[in-house]
């Protein structure tokens, strides 16, 4: 490998992640209750816990490599995404309906619970 060739690579390994993910204004609307209502920073964090299953906690700040989404209604509401499943949340929608937040994953078809529940029976 030439050494540009070898540049480039090495530039774009290191280059982070990027995606979009869309967070509705009632979402955005409920994280700003909620934080409001128990003191806390209007920052949730989607993370995955080490069985792999997403999970959301409130955050004091986004940690180092987060993505950050907001929706322009509700500039103190932001959501965090990890750097080691932001490319897994690509297109995602986080919203609030039901009474409970919803994660929808781009082309999962089936309102939130990514292809792995009862409700549309995609890992059974």
């Amino acid at each position: 490998m030439t050494s540009a060739k070898k540049k480039s690579a090495e530039s774009s390994a290191a280059s982070p992640v990027r995606a979009d993910m869309t967070v509705t204004s009632e979402a955005a609307g409920q994280i700003a209750v909620i934080a409001e209502r128990e003191k806390r920073p209007g920052i949730l964090r989607i993370v995955r816990d080490d069985e792999g299953a997403l999970f959301m906690e409130f955050a004091a700040k986004p940690l180092a490599g987060d993505q950050s989404f907001r929706h322009v209604a509700f500039p103190t509401v932001t959501v965090c995404v990890s750097k080691e499943i932001v490319a897994w949340l690509d297109g995602a929608t986080i919203d609030f309906r039901g009474g409970r937040f919803k994660l929808d994953l781009a082309g999962s078809g089936c309102g939130g619970c990514a292809g792995c529940c009862a409700e549309c029976g995609g890992c059974q």
